[in-house]
């Protein structure tokens, strides 16, 4: 917490919580400025006008927020505190702990269009109630508030879930569930604050209203010239202003006047190995004579990348996924702008930029780099060619019931200029990192989900380590499943392995944490392909993959890295310390595994060959 939280006194915690944004993305909604103050101090200095300053904290989950927290706040008695998880419920949870007292009620920044008195209602109602937990009703989503005691909070916090803390509503829902089926002394309490009721008016709202789905105008005109009382207006005011939509110029890249003109279409820019592949093949396709634009639901990393690789791309700010009007609007105009000869999709785009696509006559290319494929049924069927980024998902998509003739197989290509041996100083970078200089580093690069078997180099590097004392894991990458962390962390305590762990989360430049390892590892179930594993063998670093997925018709066992039997632990631990004793074998792998890339999966490769699938596909039309 940046400003001391034990001065909150307050027998009620009020948390404004700033939503996760994945690594990668720039624009915050809250940052949107309201009568010459950043909506996020506009509402602190409301907050700090209805209920005590010192019971209020800002939540967030990354430094950036943290920092903007602390700017905006700057001034009052608004405490800022800096989660150490992506969850709201876990975040909250922490709160809760760190004030065992208080009761919790949190909202988003949404509360800027609920009527300015709610905060205070909605704790009226749920002291004379005693309830155990409120939430607000009538409302749109996102609009209103929660707040819980501290017993159903300490209840919840106990609750094991599969795969992630969920939302707090549906965690606190579950839990009721519970206690009806096996009824305990103590049954919960949740008379909803019904808004309507309250205020005497009823209102045909909208169903969801965030901030992330207009621009900033619309936010402002929204807000401002509000009376000091309002009741409905801002909400009212909020659907009006969806018409007209905004519609986002196309920023940046170059002037060519070549063809075909292709219109990438990504409805979120959180920044992973499919989104460097998307930028790679950017930068590929530029100097062989297309003209390229792109639509990306949220500016970022992505964004910023695209521009600089010679794309115009054009930024709405909020989500590209929902089938609304504002979406429609976005994808007509976008049509309508660029003209597109071909329009690409690297990830499910929602219908309207498919519709169009269909209604207009340009043909649809989908890049598909992930092995479950449910969620891509309506655009694979709608597609004039589908890319593979490997023989495995090739086989997958024909499993699938799309027709092979349909299918090309294409390897994603390195940028062998940017990952060239020596590009970073090994030492310098472990430096860097807080690594041992003698360390045998083992680096994964992965989300954390189950399917990229962190828990398989655990049980391997643990056995390792007898032959390899210096063994080090270093995993890289987007939390994700906050649950199986937890997980991870106990089965590494319980093999006396969790102080030769280190996790490290998203990296802007992957090259500086790659240079500080010794081998790269990705024993992934059913991995599309792998990027990290083709940037690793362009650095002429050795690697270990599972041969489960794609990536084994990359790395030739034995040759150019090592293969080894999907979810064997002991084979995976037989090869790291293999690399480890025989060092002079792991650099000729290394040095065989840079000329693989050159010799076939650069970017050029991968540019050219998509290239004459994008132009063949639009001279059709």
């Amino acid at each position: 917490m940046s400003r001391e939280g034990d001065r909150i006194q307050s027998p009620v915690i009020y948390v404004l919580h700033l939503p996760f944004y994945p690594p990668g993305i720039d624009f915050r909604p809250w940052a949107v400025e309201i009568e010459g103050f950043r909506l996020l101090r506009w509402l602190a200095f409301r907050l700090t006008r209805r209920v005590p300053a010192r019971s209020v904290l800002v939540l967030t989950h990354t430094p950036l927020d943290r920092d903007l927290a602390n700017d905006c706040t700057a001034g009052t008695d608004i405490a800022v505190f800096q989660s150490r998880t992506e969850s709201k419920l876990e975040a909250i949870a922490d709160i809760a702990a760190a004030f065992p007292k208080q009761e919790v009620t949190w909202f988003g920044p949404e509360l800027a269009f609920a009527p300015s008195d709610l905060l205070e209602c909605v704790a009226l109602h749920h002291g004379s109630t005693a309830n155990h937990y409120t939430r607000t009703s009538g409302l749109p989503e996102l609009v209103g508030c929660e707040i819980a005691n501290p017993k159903l909070l300490a209840a919840i916090g106990r609750l094991d879930y599969e795969s992630g803390a969920p939302d707090p509503s549906v965690a606190f829902a579950e839990l009721m569930k519970m206690r009806k089926e096996a009824p305990s002394s103590e049954q919960i309490r949740a008379a909803p604050f019904d808004v309507c009721e309250h205020y005497g008016q009823a209102t045909n709202f909208p169903e969801i209203a965030v901030l992330t789905r207009h621009d900033a105008d619309m936010a402002r005109q929204s807000l401002v010239s509000l009376p000091k009382d309002y009741a409905f207006e801002a909400i009212l005011n909020w659907v009006s202003a969806q018409a007209p939509t905004y519609l986002p110029p196309f920023i940046g890249g170059c002037s060519s006047d070549g063809w075909p003109t292709i219109l990438y279409v990504e409805s979120w820019s959180g920044y992973s190995g499919a989104a460097e592949c998307l930028r790679g093949l950017a930068q590929g396709l530029s100097p062989l004579g297309f003209r390229q634009f792109a639509v990306i639901g949220v500016d970022g990393l992505l964004a910023t990348r695209l521009r600089e690789s010679g794309v115009s791309v054009a930024c709405p700010n909020w989500e590209m996924n929902r089938n609304t009007r504002s979406v429609d609007d976005l994808a007509a105009y976008a049509f309508e702008a660029v003209k597109p000869d071909v329009i690409h999709f690297n990830s499910p785009p929602g219908d309207a930029f498919v519709r169009h696509a269909r209604s207009m006559g340009v043909p649809i290319a989908t890049h598909v780099r992930m092995a479950t494929l449910n969620a891509w049924a309506e655009l694979l069927a709608k597609s004039a060619r589908v890319i593979a980024v490997s023989q495995f998902v090739q086989r997958k998509l024909e499993a699938f019931g799309i027709p092979a003739k349909r299918i090309d197989v294409v390897y994603d290509g390195i940028d062998t200029e940017q990952f060239y041996p020596g590009v970073h100083d090994k030492r310098a970078m472990r430096s860097q990192f807080g690594i041992p200089q003698d360390a045998f580093v083992v680096l994964m690069i992965a989300s954390l989900n189950a399917a990229k078997r962190h828990d398989l180099l655990i049980e391997a590097a643990a056995r390792a380590i007898k032959y390899v004392p210096s063994l080090l894991v270093v995993f890289v990458g987007k939390d994700g499943d906050l649950v199986l962390r937890r997980r991870l962390g106990r089965h590494a305590s319980a093999r006396g392995f969790s102080d030769r762990l280190i996790w490290l989360p998203f990296q802007q430049d992957i090259r500086e944490i790659e240079a500080a390892a010794d081998v790269l590892v990705l024993c992934s179930d059913n991995e599309a392909l792998g990027t990290c594993v083709l940037e690793a063998m362009s650095l002429e670093k050795p690697v270990i993959v599972s041969d489960s997925g794609g990536i084994c018709e990359v790395v030739e066992d034995g040759v150019s890295g090592v293969v080894i039997p999907a979810g064997n632990s002991d084979e995976l631990a037989q090869a790291l310390v293999r690399v480890a004793k025989e060092s002079e074998w792991a650099v000729v792998l290394g040095r065989n595994a840079r000329r693989r890339i050159l010799n076939g999966f650069t970017l050029r490769h991968y540019a050219e060959q998509t290239a004459d699938i994008l132009r063949a596909i639009s001279l059709k039309r």
